[in-house]
């Protein structure tokens, strides 16, 4: 029992750590237990939507930020200071879902809420483009899926964790999927996000994210 509780301790705490070359792009070791947000993170409601509620929480050592709503939706954005480069690197990051949003299908536009998304945003990918590309990735509900890319959404689906409190790791290369969505060369990345929306079922979730990194191409995967 001693061993098993070591081993289950161990995998938050080495997820939050990273490697020594990865980009760090949540920030919660900087971060006090309580705050709304770590720092250079922003908020933005959609579509007029009142925020989800989000705290940074410590619990036994272990720091994550919670995203907590019903009938809300909003963006948690981060811009970065260097735009992140074309093949260098991928995403990797850790999440879980306390709570889903009852009723809530991805694959149908009336029902595309999710307890989390984690997204990423390219900077203009020609010289008359007003809006920027994003790009979703999100845990589903319903049973574990194999990871599938839905072209008309940019979503990348992932099997909700089987229990309440597992943390899922989770990685993609944002680069390579741009081209696959959009067959052309991908600009820099210059924002990650973390999102939450429930506007559609009006059914509450809970969303945790433990860690979200850059990590670099040398770097072996998860």
């Amino acid at each position: 029992m001693v061993l098993a509780a070591a081993l289950v301790c161990a995998v938050p705490s080495q997820a939050q750590r990273g490697r020594e070359d990865d980009i760090d792009l949540l920030g919660l070791a900087t971060t006090r237990s309580g705050a709304s947000l770590p720092a250079g993170w922003q908020t933005r409601p959609v579509r007029g939507q009142l925020l989800p509620m989000s705290r940074i929480i410590d619990s036994s050592g272990t720091r994550f930020m919670r995203l907590s709503g019903a009938g809300h939706a909003g963006w948690f954005v981060r811009a970065l200071p260097e735009p992140l480069l074309a093949s260098s690197g991928h995403l990797a990051w850790t999440w879980r879902a306390t709570l889903a949003p009852v009723g809530a299908d991805v694959a149908i536009p009336a029902t595309d809420d999710a307890t989390l998304r984690v997204f990423v945003v390219f900077g203009r990918h020609g010289r008359f483009s007003v809006k920027p590309r994003v790009l979703f990735y999100t845990l589903a509900d319903g049973v574990p899926m194999p990871d599938r890319i839905d072209s008309p959404f940019g979503v990348r689906i992932t099997g909700r964790p089987a229990l309440a409190r597992d943390w899922v790791p989770a990685s993609a290369d944002p680069f390579s999927d741009y081209r696959r969505l959009w067959k052309d060369a991908p600009p820099p990345i210059v924002a990650v996000g973390v999102m939450q929306d429930t506007d559609q079922t009006r059914s509450p979730a809970i969303g945790d994210i433990l860690s979200l990194f850059w990590r670099q191409p040398n770097a072996a995967h998860p």
